[in-house]
């Protein structure tokens, strides 16, 4: 994904790999540190998918294209990138979750279609964003109180790996519980981000590009 540039912006990519023991290693682009959060990155309680959020926040030069790169050859890799205006550089929570829980095993997990992850809001009118991993399926009913952002796709049959992004401006103070559908039950994964907003009513969002 390519994406505008601007002053004072946080990015933020959404990413999944599929291949089993394969680790998302850094993300590189528009002259910018790319930070990942949580760390590790979340796997799925199979192992068969990773998915993890990178963010950085900067003032690019002009629009650029972030390059990810993976600890070895993948079966498929996904991504979706947005930019925030208005974000701070404040991160109050980032979680993970699979099939076995949260923050989730790389092993034991049993495959489910009601992909969920907890996240805390420390402070009202804070920004969540949410990556979740479903492999070969897909979100057939989002979070009522989140906008889907972005899906993106790589790799084919069992190795198609699969990320959407959701997030939640504005969102109030306390724990959130996101929780999704998918089409069938599979080895999923999420990751959910809190960011403080700079101003009042929330971050201003641009959809990936």
């Amino acid at each position: 994904p390519s994406i505008a540039a601007g002053s004072s912006q946080l990015y933020l990519l959404a990413v999944s790999i599929k291949k089993s023991g394969a680790a998302i290693d850094s993300v590189s682009g528009g002259g910018l540190d790319w930070i990942e959060r949580p760390t590790p990155e979340a796997c799925s309680g199979r192992d068969q998918i990773k998915v993890a959020i990178y963010s950085a926040f900067g003032s690019p030069g002009a629009a650029f294209t972030p390059a990810v790169t993976f600890s070895e050859k993948v079966e498929g890799a996904a991504a979706v990138l947005v930019r925030c205006s208005g974000a701070q550089k404040t991160f109050d929570d980032s979680q993970k979750a699979n099939t076995t829980g949260q923050p989730g095993k790389c092993s034991g997990g049993t495959d489910n279609s009601k992909p969920t992850i907890k996240a805390t809001v420390a402070v009202a009118g804070s920004y969540v964003f949410v990556a979740t991993g479903t492999r070969l399926q897909t979100i057939t009913t989002k979070d009522a109180d989140y906008t889907e952002r972005g899906v993106a796709v790589g790799g084919s049959s069992g190795g198609t790996a699969r990320v959407y992004a959701h997030d939640r401006n504005n969102a109030p103070a306390g724990q959130d519980t996101i929780g999704h559908t998918i089409s069938s039950d599979v080895d999923w994964a999420m990751v959910a981000l809190v960011v403080r907003s700079a101003t009042t009513g929330g971050a201003t969002i641009s959809a990936p590009v």
